[in-house]
């Protein structure tokens, strides 16, 4: 148990930090909202695609949706948990780097700022770690795998999601004045009729994605390039 915890604790801030100074050593004109931004995505498609591949080995070897029981529940339950904790933190370091606040240094202003705009993510961590992780582990006694491996492949969009995000940012920010403008201006009506979509029917993945797009929308102080890959 205590080897699973440890080797998520170490895994996902390690691949984030690598990803993050490859990207500020080895890409010009990269500031540190770019770079903290799309290695926060590599980490989250990371974790998703570990996810939707424990899920479909559960799923698949469960022929009893209600007894079968499959050792990799518990154990990617164990893994992922600190993934959900650090990725609170590496969404505030996006959020801080975006806003400026290399320049102006953390704050409980800045924290505010962040849990204010990022509130479904965070819910969504803290409700993942302090009530799906408990039942899974100590409540279920042994019962359901199969619907926890179910759980686990709904996180199969979200590598898609992530590295549309990061290829969109690629050619943004090698693009001259204009072509941002004319990117910019594209953006701006694909978002407005992303935002006319019916909320209550949208799934929780698309509605978060909803939530990020308004708010990008709303941050006309950010450049262009980094506001677009951080919707």
């Amino acid at each position: 148990m205590l080897s699973a915890v440890l080797a998520g604790a170490v895994a996902f801030p390690l691949l984030f930090c690598c990803v993050r100074q490859t990207l500020k050593s080895s890409v010009t004109g990269w500031s540190d909202a770019d770079s903290a931004c799309v290695s926060e995505r590599v980490v989250s498609a990371f974790h998703a695609s570990l996810a939707t591949a424990a899920g479909v080995l559960v799923v698949t070897s469960c022929k009893d949706v209600m007894i079968d029981s499959h050792w990799l529940v518990n154990g990617f339950v164990l893994f992922g948990a600190p993934y959900m904790a650090f990725d609170i933190y590496a969404m505030y370091l996006s959020h801080f780097y975006s806003q400026g606040g290399a320049h102006k240094g953390h704050s409980l202003k800045s924290l505010r700022a962040f849990l204010l705009k990022d509130w479904m993510l965070v819910l969504h961590h803290t409700v993942l770690l302090l009530v799906f992780m408990p039942i899974t582990l100590f409540f279920r006694k042994g019962l359901g795998d199969f619907f926890i491996g179910c759980l686990f492949i709904t996180e199969f969009s979200t590598p898609f999601i992530s590295i549309g995000k990061i290829l969109i940012q690629f050619p943004l920010l090698s693009a001259g004045p204009r072509e941002h403008q004319a990117v910019q201006g594209q953006w701006h009506r694909c978002a407005a009729d992303f935002l006319h979509m019916s909320g209550p029917t949208l799934p929780l993945h698309v509605l978060e994605v909803r939530t990020a797009v308004r708010d990008s929308c709303a941050q006309s102080s950010i450049s262009s390039a980094t506001a677009m890959q951080c919707w």
